[in-house]
Parts: C-alpha cells; structure tokens; sequence
C-alpha cells in the first residue's frame, strides 16, 4: 500500500508539474528576453521576447503585473512576486538563457504575461 501511494503521488506531481494549471492564450519555449523595462515596479514590468507569443508580435511590449496575485488584495505578495520575476528576467537577459513565457492575447493594446520561466534548453 505504502508503495502504491508513493508512486500515485509522484505520478500526479509529474502530471501537474508539466501542464500549466492556470488560464493563457498562448506559449513560447526557447525565447530571448531582449529588453526590460522596470519603470512600473513594484507593481508591473515591461520587456520584450525575440519570438512571438499569443497574438503579440516578437518586439511588443509584454507586461507583467502580479500574474497569479494581480487581483490579491495583499500586496507584499505581489510585490515579492513581481521582484522575483524582475530577477529572473534580468537573470535572463544578462546571461542570454532562453525563457518560456506564458501571455494572453493583446486587448486594448496590452499583451499581459501569466508565468515567465528561465529555462536551460
């Protein structure tokens, strides 16, 4: 029994882990973060991808403002969110490692990003 739950349990950490569990648009693997604009911190940022991403061309301004915690009233999780991501993006365009970004289709002229992640492909 102990074995069978074991392995249920990895099972279904496996399955989650790879499936985004959150609404998008669209998904890009492998893209380049070419400029990040921090002007709006702590509570948004701005940059660019190399690759287009949903509806939203390669250069468009991609905006990140809380994602999972942008309706949260709690706001030093935002701002914790929103810092972590700003690292990761700087992360990423200092070191020219690929990115795999999760947005929603422009509306009104803005193309806002769920998830962003650094990968290592």
């Amino acid at each position: 029994m102990k074995t069978f739950l074991l392995t249920l349990a990895l099972s279904l950490s496996l399955l989650f882990h790879s499936t985004a569990c959150f609404p998008f648009d669209g998904e890009v693997t492998g893209a380049t973060v070419t400029v990040v604009n921090s002007i709006d911190m702590p509570d948004a940022m701005s940059f660019m991808i190399s690759k287009p991403v949903a509806n939203c061309p390669a250069g468009y301004w991609l905006r990140y403002d809380g994602g999972p915690f942008a309706s949260s009233a709690d706001t030093t999780k935002l701002y914790a969110n929103n810092k972590a991501v700003l690292a990761a993006l700087l992360t990423a365009l200092a070191s020219g490692k690929p990115v795999t970004v999760y947005a929603y289709n422009v509306v009104g002229g803005v193309c806002r990003v769920q998830a962003v992640y650094v990968t290592n492909l």
